[in-house]
């Protein structure tokens, strides 16, 4: 089972990545008023809505697998954490996980993008939706982790206005059994970052 997860998490030419992202004839959209052109200006993604997930809702295993993996761990914190949903066109573009993991603390737990969909500013979208969840909710941090060889994504959270404050040194090794590989680069050790969102009292 162990070597199916990875397989499945390995691979990223899922149907629903190379999904056409909400454009093109077959979803075209209605014209916008001058109150929705403000509202996709805000989210930096044309007719982009995010919302919180229902029971209703599919689970989005592709987008959850294409961040994190294996089923048994996201599965715990996706029961214990809040999904939001990234939708344009009437598909789900992206999705992320919050969750309290301490006292005036929450971490995004997951958060992906369909493949086909990135570049559009859907995933800076969802983490101002973030930021702005936790600030409401009285959070003192807003915290994130990610690979040590996505250097992608720790890129991404950084100009965001994350910083790096520790290493879990070999996480991914826990987790999977083994050392991977991404890009050449062997995958080890989870990258810990944060972002004040205001000083403690």
């Amino acid at each position: 089972m162990a070597a199916a997860r990875r397989r499945a998490f390995d691979d990223t030419a899922f149907p629903f990545s190379q999904r056409s992202c909400g454009v093109g004839p077959e979803l075209s959209r209605p014209p916008q008023n001058d109150g929705m052109k403000k509202n996709a200006r805000m989210t930096g993604a044309t007719g982009l809505k995010i919302r919180r997930a229902t029971l209703a809702d599919a689970v989005p295993w592709t987008l959850l697998f294409d961040a994190d993996g294996p089923r048994a761990e996201v599965e715990k914190y996706l029961a214990r954490g809040e999904q939001w949903l990234a939708e344009q066109g009437g598909e789900v573009v992206g999705q992320m996980v919050l969750m309290e993991t301490r006292a005036d603390i929450w971490e995004i737990m997951n958060i992906a993008v369909a493949d086909a969909c990135k570049g559009q500013g859907i995933g800076t979208a969802m983490l101002k939706k973030a930021k702005s969840l936790a600030t409401q909710r009285g959070a003192q941090r807003l915290e994130v982790g990610t690979g040590n060889s996505s250097l992608r994504e720790l890129a991404f959270y950084q100009r965001f206005g994350f910083r790096i404050i520790g290493v879990d040194f070999d996480f991914f090794v826990r987790r999977w059994g083994k050392a991977t590989k991404q890009g050449g680069i062997p995958l080890r050790d989870m990258i810990r970052m944060e972002m004040v969102l205001k000083a403690a009292s």
